[in-house]
């Protein structure tokens, strides 16, 4: 019989002013998360390519009109604190882009059939306004300092 190992690896992943907080929350905490890991922001050129990625591996098309939206978009969010970093966008996509191509196909439905490459075709005017995803990244106007991971 091998020897079994009965470890357990816990991770906490979080911006470093929330992190320090939580840690300092119980006397003890800290000493049981003696390692600590700073991970940079992406920068928009790899949250481009995320969401690149993104559109791929759903299947989408996106064109360079809509990457070039996208592109806009992320230059913007990313100055500001509440900034999802990567999780931003996949909400971007799931939560704005998918339901504005929901909309707009269905104006199309009138007994048509679509095919499949439409489906799948994302158009610029799907890509929601910088003041549509203001939700996203909240009421503040201050530009986000940190980063993620804590040090």
């Amino acid at each position: 019989l091998s020897e079994v190992d009965n470890s357990t690896l816990v991770i906490l992943a979080g911006y470093p002013t929330e992190m320090n907080k939580m840690l300092k929350s119980n006397p003890g905490l800290r000493s049981r998360f003696p390692i600590h890991l700073h991970f940079d922001n992406y920068t928009v050129a790899e949250l481009v390519d995320i969401a690149t990625g993104y559109f791929e591996e759903h299947r989408y098309n996106a064109n360079s009109q809509v990457m070039e939206r996208m592109t806009e978009i992320l230059r913007f969010a990313v100055k500001y604190k509440n900034f999802g970093n990567g999780r931003f966008v996949k909400v971007l996509i799931d939560n704005y882009i998918i339901p504005n191509m929901a909309t707009r196909l269905s104006g199309k439905l009138d007994g048509q059939i679509l095919d499949v490459e439409e489906l799948m075709n994302v158009k610029p005017e799907d890509v929601p306004d910088i003041e549509q995803i203001m939700p996203l990244l909240g009421n503040e106007e201050k530009p986000r300092k940190r980063a993620i991971g804590f040090r």
